[in-house]
């Protein structure tokens, strides 16, 4: 920093005072550190395409092509378009038939699927009564086996009621021959004893739980049903088969019946009198010149106005940066000089820096 050394009177004192930096700065050098240079720049790419517009609108050069023969439509189909349109006819069959028969094989299979739901129902229903009528069978066998008992011990009561008689008679007369007196005590012990035999089997068949005797035959029951259904549900798929292969039989002998219809002879619109063809240049090339008293002038006021723009954009690019050098150097404590001059030091970079950080601009390397 520079100082101002002032002397005094009687002695040698020195008392320093500091003296403001003179510098000067460079200013159209801090110009493309604004953000809005980038719009003089796209001027300048503008510019020097516009120069070069004029060379671009050069020589166009026609090349005439031979004319065409005129087309005539043939009369006759060729010998291989019948062939051609019966395999499409055949192959468009082909993917109908097939989509027929997925469509049959699709409704039997509901069929079927509804077949099974009813024979499954109807299994359960037969089997229900069947067990209803195994329960009215067992329980009739048994009402029929306890009225032949119960007839039975009837008859023994009867019977041992003579034997006891003639025992006792027999014991009362005490004969020497003991042997008809031991046959009727054993014929009585003989009813006795059958006698006890029956009231245990009437008890027996009393005790016994028909539901339960009824409930064991249930699984063979269902498995007979069962049984009788798949052959049922066969029977009905088989007959859904034959359906389907006479329908599809039927499908296919319809779709061979069908006739190939002939070739229709092309029916062209009449020519119209009206139309008028477009002559063609008989020379092999024909140049096409652009109009340069028309292109010219319009590019030079196009660049006429892009110049203007371009001058405008810098001054204002100028007067702000102008701006911003000053408050730069009024921050740093500067007396900005208007150019060089003796004294005055080159402070641009200090100035290009302070301009960065204020308008967050990085430096270029």
């Amino acid at each position: 920093m520079l100082s101002l050394i002032i002397w005094g009177g009687a002695g040698c004192s020195q008392t320093p005072l500091p003296v403001a930096p003179h510098r000067y700065v460079r200013l159209d050098a801090l110009l493309a550190l604004h953000p809005s240079w980038a719009q003089v720049q796209s001027l300048d790419k503008e510019l020097a395409r516009l120069k070069t517009a004029p060379q671009q609108a050069g020589a166009l050069v026609y090349e005439p092509h031979a004319a065409e023969p005129l087309f005539t439509p043939r009369i006759s189909a060729p010998a291989n378009l019948a062939k051609e349109r019966a395999a499409q006819i055949e192959l468009d069959a082909r993917r109908y038939l097939e989509s027929f028969r997925r469509s049959i094989a699709s409704v039997n299979q509901s069929v079927l699927a509804g077949e099974r739901r009813r024979e499954q129902r109807r299994a359960d229903a037969a089997v229900a009564t069947r067990l209803a009528e195994e329960a009215k069978r067992l329980q009739a066998v048994n009402d029929v086996k306890l009225f032949a008992i119960r007839h039975r011990i009837q008859s023994l009561i009867l019977q041992d009621v003579v034997v006891k008689s003639q025992v006792q008679d027999l014991a009362q007369a005490r004969a020497a021959d003991i042997t008809p007196l031991r046959t009727a005590q054993a014929e009585h012990a003989a009813i006795l004893k059958e006698v006890s035999g029956l009231r245990a089997e009437d008890a027996a068949i009393r005790s016994q739980n028909v539901a339960l005797e009824t409930q064991r035959k249930r699984d063979t029951f269902y498995r007979e049903e069962m049984a009788r259904g798949r052959e049922r549900i066969a029977k009905r798929e088989e007959e859904l088969k034959v359906e389907m292969r006479d329908k599809v039989a039927g499908a296919m002998k319809r779709n061979r019946d069908t006739a190939i219809p002939p070739p229709v002879t092309p029916t062209l619109p009449p020519i119209d009198p009206r139309t008028t063809p477009l002559p063609l240049p008989t020379e092999t090339a024909a140049l096409f010149v652009a109009n340069q008293a028309v292109v010219q002038p319009a590019l030079a006021r196009q660049a006429i106005l892009w110049e203007a723009q371009r001058t405008a954009i810098i001054d204002e690019i100028r007067a702000d940066t102008k701006k911003a050098v000053e408050q730069s150097a009024s921050g740093r404590g500067w007396n900005l000089e208007p150019g060089p001059m003796p004294g005055a030091f080159d402070g641009t970079k200090e100035a290009a820096e302070d301009l960065r950080a204020q308008w967050r601009m990085t430096p270029t390397p």
